[in-house]
This record gives C-alpha cells, structure tokens and sequence, in this order.
C-alpha cells in the first residue's frame, strides 16, 4: 500500500508497467506542484562530496517527455507562484444562505450551509447584501450578529440571501495581515518564517497597520503587490533556506535631504528649465474609504 499523496489512482494500465522509466513514472504519478531540489557546486577530483553543493528549493509546474531520446524536461518555479493565477483568490465563496428574514438592527439570524465549520470558522466578518457584519457562530445553522460594520449601513433581508465571508482588518499590522493570507494558500507554513516577520513587525514595518475588507474573492497576487507597494518592502523566496523573506525599507529619523548651494552644487555646473507639463495645479487627498461595499469619490 503506498502513502504517496502523488501517485494516481486507478487501475494499473499497461503504460504503467511496460515502457522505459520516466513513461511509467509519469504514468504513476502527479508531479504538479510536487516539490524539487537543484544541487549547485562543484566536484573535486572528479568525486562527489555533498558538502560542497547547496541545495535549491522548488516546486515542480510542468513537464515533457519522455522524448525518443528517453529526455524529460521540466519547468520549476518557487512557491511564491503558487499566488499567481485567476484559480488563487481569497477570500473563498461561501455557500450559506440565510434560512428566513434578517431585519434591519437584529443581533442574530439563522441560515443554511454546506459546512458551517469549514466556511466560517467560529467568528469573523461576513456580507449579505451590502451590510458588512461581524458574527459569532452559535449553532450550524445559528449565529450571533453585529450589523453595519466598516462604514455599512444596516438594511431588511430576505430569505435565500446569499452570506460571502470576509477577509477583514482593524488597524492590523502587515505581518497579520501577510500571515492570514498565506494561511490561505498552498504554501507550506514552513516557508513562512514567523520569528523573522515577528521582528519586522516590532521593528521596521512597526508603523504599517492597515483597515480594510475584502469581500469578494480577489486574487492573491493582487493583494500582496498592494501591501508590497504600500510599505515598500521587497519579498522574494530564498530557494535555499525554503523561506519567504522580507526586505523593508528602514527607518529614517529625518529622511528630507536639503539642498544647498555650499555644500551640494558645484560652482557654474547647476542650470534648470521649466517642464510645466508636470506643474500640478490641483491635488486632492483621500484619507480612507468610509463605506467599505463602495469606492466612488464621495466616499472618501
């Protein structure tokens, strides 16, 4: 009996028992995703010492062959490519769907859905309608709520109406933030290096806390490169030590530079002219979104 998670089930053909080693092989298994080592180094007198190779992490995406030749190729990325794609988005859609009315201001509802546990958890944020709730599971068909959350305004519903969980935040650091989202994905939680994040969190990204929700399944790679971009951090996979790391940008006391005459410019070198395409006449600021279900202009 095999505890392979990889290899495919079914009867055994006969391609999977006659023919050269890699056609059995591919015929046997799944190697998708399936994890892969690279060994970089060199030889010494022709024999191998593993010590002197570093291993490289990856994960398998595609693969050809065997070609006449008996050779196979294959295609490996890291697992930071396993949040790109339309098929990765969070949060998942949920199948619950209220089992009668929930009135405008009610603390609890009752509702109907495939698996209550799985889907919901015990508490969190929801959206039926346009009314973001925080909720409190009671029962698998019962839960405690609190209307018009995130700027929401509370409103009547009708049976049937469809329940989306919520990705949601309150002044919440990037690290949690970041930590809930992987938690979300195929990546092994051993590549997630928690004391490491932890310390950037107290440290340099200390003063990165965001509000926000999501309610509608997003891709994952979307939300990352916001954060990334909002915080200026760098984040790649080190293939050797198997860990997403996170390079921030420091904290600068006094970060403005002041120009001045004696001491940065050169006599007789310095000239300007005037690019008046980028004159900025008007500037408008939006300090946050004040009904999380809308993004028009006045909901700033």
């Amino acid at each position: 009996i095999s505890t392979d998670s990889y290899e495919l089930t079914g009867l055994y053909a006969n391609r999977r028992v006659v023919g050269s080693f890699w056609g059995k092989m591919f015929a046997r298994n799944e190697f998708k995703f399936r994890e892969a080592r690279i060994l970089r180094g060199y030889t010494e007198d022709g024999n191998f010492y593993l010590e002197n190779f570093e291993v490289e992490n990856y994960v398998i995406d595609t693969y050809q062959g065997p070609a006449l030749n008996g050779q196979v190729q294959f295609n490996l990325i890291d697992v930071l490519a396993l949040t790109d794609g339309i098929n990765v988005k969070v949060p998942f859609v949920t199948t619950g769907i209220l089992s009668a009315p929930l009135a405008a201001g009610a603390t609890s509802c009752t509702f109907n859905a495939l698996d209550t546990t799985a889907e919901y958890g015990t508490s969190g944020f929801w959206i039926i309608g346009d009314n973001i709730m925080s909720y409190t599971i009671t029962s698998s068909t019962s839960a405690n709520v609190v209307q018009n959350r995130f700027g929401t305004v509370n409103q009547n519903q009708e049976t049937n109406a469809s329940i989306q969980r919520c990705l949601a935040w309150e002044n919440e650091n990037v690290i949690d933030i970041l930590l809930d989202i992987f938690a979300l994905t195929q990546i092994p939680a051993s590549y997630i290096p928690v004391a490491k994040w932890n310390a950037l969190k107290a440290g340099e990204l200390s003063i990165f806390n965001f509000t926000a929700v999501i309610f509608e399944p997003t891709e994952v790679k979307e939300l990352l490169n916001d954060l990334i971009l909002h915080c200026g951090i760098t984040m790649y996979t080190d293939v050797v030590l198997k860990e997403i790391t996170i390079v921030s940008s420091s904290i600068i006391a006094n970060p403005v530079l002041t120009f001045t005459a004696d001491e940065h410019f050169q006599q007789d070198t310095f000239s300007q002219s005037n690019q008046f395409e980028k004159l900025i006449t008007n500037q408008f600021i939006r300090w946050g979104l004040r009904n999380h279900t809308l993004s028009d202009r006045t909901n700033f």
